[in-house]
């Protein structure tokens, strides 16, 4: 997909700035800054469990011990050298 977008030059300079920084062309620099921007973040992706946690009445310190118990039980039944 392509885009065409006016920026103001102070805007676009500091971009190429940016871009030059991390050793990308400015196309790409750009693309990586939208795509990045367009992701879900941590807070949308964790509502859903949220609701969920609140509609049954779990705490968060109950969820956290759960989370806690359950990744213990996993790393005992996990080779170290496959984490």
């Amino acid at each position: 997909m392509s885009i065409t977008i006016e920026l103001p030059r102070e805007t676009e300079a500091e971009l190429r700035r940016k871009a030059k920084r991390n050793g990308q062309k400015l196309d790409e620099f750009v693309r990586h800054v939208l795509v990045r921007e367009a992701e879900p973040t941590l807070a949308e992706l964790l509502k859903p469990i949220h609701n969920e946690t609140k509609r049954i009445g779990i705490t968060e310190s109950e969820l956290e011990e759960l989370i806690d118990s359950e990744l213990a039980e996993v790393r005992q039944m996990t080779p170290l050298s496959c984490r």
